[in-house]
């Protein structure tokens, strides 16, 4: 059985470049203490399937197909975050303000329609976001300041989110790469 790592996301690549740049010089660290997104491969993360059997992967796009999604709409990027806590963080994100609760109703959605799918329920609570850092599990935390990161203000960034898309999550030593399996249109 070959298995696929595979979640439904919303693809923001290539326009936050400038905003990642800009937050992460506020973070005074070592070099090579957070690893930054460089712009490609940035998605809202809709729903984590994980380590699914690549047999059902049609079934899988079908169940979304038969799903009744959300009319296109719009969202505003302008706020910065962490994940699990300021003293620790070990993600660090952009958040989405106007348009927030499509994307919470895109997840509930896709969480009912695909729970059969689903390896393990996911507890936490649902924050829409955009991963841009992470922390390197050697990171020095004592010496670590992120007050100026979660303060940091910029011109929110409008989206038009008119699709969103199943992705296969290939885990590389550089990072993880992303392809696209299906993309499905807001209608």
């Amino acid at each position: 059985m070959i298995k696929s790592r595979l979640f439904v996301g919303i693809d923001v690549s290539h326009l936050l470049k400038d905003v990642i740049d800009m937050t992460s010089s506020t973070i005074e660290c070592e070099r090579n203490d957070i690893k930054w997104n460089t712009g490609t491969n940035l998605h809202i993360t809709l729903l984590f399937l994980g380590d699914i059997d690549r047999s059902l992967i049609p079934k899988i796009i079908n169940t979304i197909n038969d799903s009744y999604l959300v009319e296109p709409f719009k969202i505003s990027i302008e706020s910065t975050g962490v994940f699990p806590n300021q003293l620790y963080p070990k993600i660090f994100w952009l958040g989405i303000k106007k348009g927030s609760q499509y994307i919470e109703g895109l997840h509930n959605g896709l969480e009912k329609n695909l729970k059969q799918f689903l390896i393990m329920k996911n507890n936490n609570l649902f924050i829409p976001h955009i991963t841009i850092g992470r922390a390197n599990s050697t990171m020095n935390y004592k010496k670590l300041n992120i007050q100026n990161y979660l303060n940091t203000l910029y011109d929110p960034i409008r989206i038009d989110v008119n699709s969103i898309g199943l992705y296969e999550s290939k885990l590389c030593p550089e990072g993880s790469n992303y392809t696209l399996l299906n993309k499905f249109n807001l209608e």
